[in-house]
């Protein structure tokens, strides 16, 4: 059959005007002259002009099975040779391929000289700003003006500009001593255009072929010394990085970015409202837990000692709706401090959150590489949310979580966001239980769950509800939580362009720091109406773990239970 599917497959191609090669396991034997196979398959090759080039055997058992394949009336396979010794039952082939490398492409971007900025003036003019000299009286209008006045002052430091960079191969073998060699190349060869000289070429020849072995020395022992500092268990990965090297991102084919952001923009939007289409909007879920006993009802107000550590221990990854790169922020963070505790202090106390760090940008991210990147549904949503609106999320969860852990509030089975709980835990939590019922004499049975868009497509009204029936969360720090969720919007961004804001009727927006706690408090019923069937199960996040422990005679009921 293999046989009459590769003559197919060759009169597909072979017709065709494109340089051709054909590598793989073949699981041919064709150095032997009397397998009937393989005096087909080499006969195939044959008449439809195609040479095979290795010779000798490539498995360890022997016999010609890994083959390289490429027209007859081409130059395009050179040095084909065997090696042998890896942790493989076949061996290594390699040659040398004769192809021109493709040219270096360009990207046009925008970016500031942030290096070339003058911290001392840089402070001082944010001193002179109307944000410290003379500060906005409410939250919204301080919280614009910290924005404005910021952004100002660094367009007056380190403008935008636009310029053209050479995308490059990163190559983590390339050394400075093969840096110095190139240079050395370079030099020799426009001394040798200069003069004209035979010794001149000659010494640029030498050069040439010393560059060449050095390069590749350089990459062999990189790859032979990654290949033997590796375990058996990353082997495969490391084979995989080698053999399939990462690429850059790819976007659907389009003219504009302005109009493929909104694509994706509706695409995503409708994907949830589907999403909730589907859910059953008639169900009740049976209340196995009485109100809440405990009551947590208002923010304290924090210092700036408090807001201080979390921004120095936050990471340093900036969003495009900063008005500073947070390396840059972090640098004038003293002179800020005062600004932010206020704007902190004055969300939480009020109970609301800034309009304006409710706004998230979007950019869509293949979900594998390899997938086709002209389907909308191969992409996932990466958001990125304006680094202040997570300060005060980070103050406001902080007091949250004390309040949960302390009064013990928190679902028992949920190791998701959680101190000294994690997926290590919530899998030796499973195989305990279940290799202790399988000494016992016992069977097991395990479901694995996963919830689509789970973070997406929360209801707002029965979060709430849930947080002030189930844990106790009222008054202003309710209210928090309520004008965190309300009239948020989203944007993708596409080439550094924007679509229109969309939005966010539904979920807990991805990226931030109070979404994670919010769902799991939002999903932690679905323990209790688990558990209420005598199942048991363990979550992390959105991923669910039921199982169950019976008496082999009591197997027909435990199925019934699941079912």
């Amino acid at each position: 059959m293999f046989l009459d599917e590769f003559s197919s497959l060759l009169e597909s191609v072979i017709a065709t005007p494109i340089r051709l090669l054909i590598t793989g396991d073949f699981n041919v034997h064709v150095d032997d002259c009397n397998d009937r196979d393989a005096l087909a398959f080499l006969n195939m090759l044959d008449l439809c002009g195609l040479q095979q080039h290795i010779v000798g055997s490539t498995h360890k058992k022997g016999h010609t099975l890994d083959l390289i394949i490429s027209r007859k009336d081409e130059d395009l396979v050179s040095s084909p040779s065997i090696h042998r010794g890896l942790p493989s039952d076949h061996h290594a082939v390699r040659c040398f391929v004769n192809i021109a490398r493709p040219g270096l492409s360009v990207k046009h971007v925008e970016s500031r000289r942030l290096r070339g900025v003058d911290t001392d003036a840089f402070i001082d003019d944010i001193r002179a700003s109307p944000l410290l000299s003379a500060p906005a009286p409410d939250l919204e209008s301080l919280v614009k003006e910290y924005s404005s006045s910021l952004t100002g002052v660094l367009n007056t430091h380190a403008p935008l500009r636009k310029r053209t960079v050479m995308l490059r191969p990163h190559a983590p073998w390339y050394s400075d001593a093969l840096r110095e060699a190139k240079q050395e190349k370079r030099r020799r060869e426009r001394k040798w255009l200069k003069s004209r000289l035979s010794v001149d070429k000659e010494y640029f020849k030498d050069q040439c072929d010393l560059y060449k072995d050095l390069l590749y020395k350089a990459k062999t022992d990189y790859h032979r010394t990654q290949i033997s500092q590796t375990d058996s268990k990353d082997l495969f990965r490391v084979v995989d990085k080698l053999s399939n090297p990462k690429v850059d991102q790819a976007l659907p084919s389009h003219d504009c970015p302005k109009s493929l952001g909104d694509s994706f923009a509706n695409f995503f939007a409708d994907k949830v409202t589907r999403l909730r289409g589907s859910l059953a909007s008639n169900v009740a879920t049976p209340n196995v837990v009485k109100d809440c006993i405990h009551s947590f009802s208002e923010f304290s107000s924090v210092t700036e000692g408090d807001v201080f550590k979390i921004i120095k221990s936050a990471s340093t990854t900036s969003c495009s709706l900063d008005p500073l790169p947070v390396v840059l922020f972090k640098t004038c963070l003293p002179e800020l401090l005062s600004t932010i505790t206020t704007i902190v202090n004055e969300s939480l106390k009020t109970g609301v959150v800034p309009s304006s760090l409710k706004h998230a940008v979007i950019r869509p991210l293949l979900k594998k590489a390899g997938l086709d990147h002209n389907v909308y549904a191969n992409y996932r949503p990466i958001s990125n949310l304006p680094f202040l609106g997570k300060v005060i999320e980070r103050v406001a969860i902080s007091q949250l979580q004390s309040y949960l852990s302390e009064n013990n509030l928190q679902a028992r089975s949920q190791s998701a966001y959680r101190q000294h709980h994690s997926t290590e835990t919530a899998i030796l939590r499973v195989q305990n239980d279940i290799l202790s019922a399988l000494d016992r004499r016992k069977e097991a049975m395990l479901v694995l769950l996963d919830f689509s868009a789970a973070f997406d497509t929360i209801d707002h009204g029965m979060l709430l509800d849930r947080l002030c029936t189930r844990y106790g969360i009222k008054g202003t720090a309710l209210n928090w939580i309520e004008s965190y969720m309300a009239d948020r919007t989203q944007s993708v961004l596409i080439d550094d362009v924007q679509s229109d804001p969309l939005p966010l009727s539904y979920g807990v927006p991805q990226g931030s720091v109070a979404g994670p706690l919010l769902f799991t408090l939002y999903s932690a019923p679905l323990q209790d109406v688990i558990e209420s069937h005598g199942i048991n199960c363990v979550f992390y996040a959105d991923d669910s773990q039921l199982y169950l422990v019976f008496n082999p005679e009591d197997r027909d009921s435990a199925l019934q239970k699941f079912c």
